[in-house]
């Protein structure tokens, strides 16, 4: 066979921004395996691929270090700053005044939503609960009585705070982020945990303190005792016990090793038993950990 001395045919492909090579001239989507096509340009969009601005990359990301990728805001993980709050758009902006505080113009108070309502802040309601001393009144949360009489602790809070009625003190809003666990920074620039039941997964929400309880009264309760802090216990006092001893919010039979007329006492469980540890057997004999009774061996290492 003859030789062609022709130029081979060589097809090029363009390596340059969309994160694969993408093949050139591409009119549909179709031509873009796993890509979107700019029809203006004729390049293949690809997801996470490599970019130079915006333009080249598949909404919603954008172009970040030369990669297309969804930008992080303080709704996807990256918490707002210190003495900022997270807007619906995810946007971090400065907290300003708290509920109640003085105020000109709507921008005085704390978020976008919230408004200044007859020289005062208030704060925006409706997928928001309002907190406690405070009505939804045509969009916003304006306290119930006049803002000069409200005081925490019997001091007046600053502009800049708020009162924390669980410590009855003024202290700053919390910022996204800002709030230790399972607590989360609210609207209202207080950290709970809760603002209704449905917050609260298998448990109610005691809107006092803001967190989830195992229980709000006794007929939530098996043994039927529900204490203060909203947990099912087995006694509140020893007259609750046929063992005449509550200690902990349990019923026990001793507390410490007096109260034992035989053995020893078993912190655990509150029980007096034969035996804690070997100490207590005669020798020759070990205590089982399972049954707290002294046996010949508890173990192959207890057999020489």
């Amino acid at each position: 066979m003859g030789c062609d001395d022709s130029e081979p045919t060589v097809r090029l492909l363009d390596l340059g921004m969309g994160g694969r090579d993408a093949a050139p001239g591409c009119t549909i989507d179709a031509h873009c395996a796993g890509g979107v096509c700019d029809v203006a340009s004729g390049r293949c969009r690809y997801p996470g691929g490599a970019c130079r601005n915006d333009v080249e990359c598949i909404a919603p990301e954008t172009c970040v270090a030369g990669i297309c990728a969804i930008a992080a805001d303080c709704l996807t993980g990256d918490p707002c700053a210190a003495g900022e709050q997270c807007t619906a758009e995810g946007e971090c902006v400065p907290i300003g005044a708290p509920p109640c505080a003085l105020c000109a113009a709507d921008a005085d108070c704390g978020g976008p939503a919230d408004r200044c309502v007859e020289g005062r802040c208030g704060l925006a309601c409706g997928d928001v609960e309002c907190p406690a001393g405070y009505t939804c009144t045509e969009g916003q949360c304006v306290i119930d009585g006049e803002c000069a009489t409200m005081d925490c602790g019997g001091s007046i809070c600053d502009a800049n705070e708020i009162c924390e009625p669980l410590r009855g003190a003024c202290v700053a809003p919390c910022a996204q982020g800002g709030c230790p666990a399972p607590t989360r920074c609210l609207d209202t620039g207080l950290c709970r945990e809760c603002l209704a039941d449905v917050d609260c997964p298998d448990a109610f929400c005691d809107t006092t303190r803001g967190r989830c309880a195992q229980c709000r009264s006794a007929e939530d309760c098996p043994d039927g005792l529900c204490d203060a802090r909203g947990r099912c216990v087995d006694c509140a006092e020893d007259a609750d016990c046929a063992s005449g001893q509550c200690v902990q919010a349990r019923c026990v039979e001793c507390a410490n090793d007096t109260e034992c007329a035989e053995g020893v006492c078993d912190p655990v469980d509150g029980e007096c038993v034969e035996c804690r540890g070997r100490a207590e057997c005669p020798q020759g004999a070990v205590c089982d950990p399972r049954l707290n009774v002294c046996v010949e061996c508890a173990a192959d290492g207890d057999c020489l």
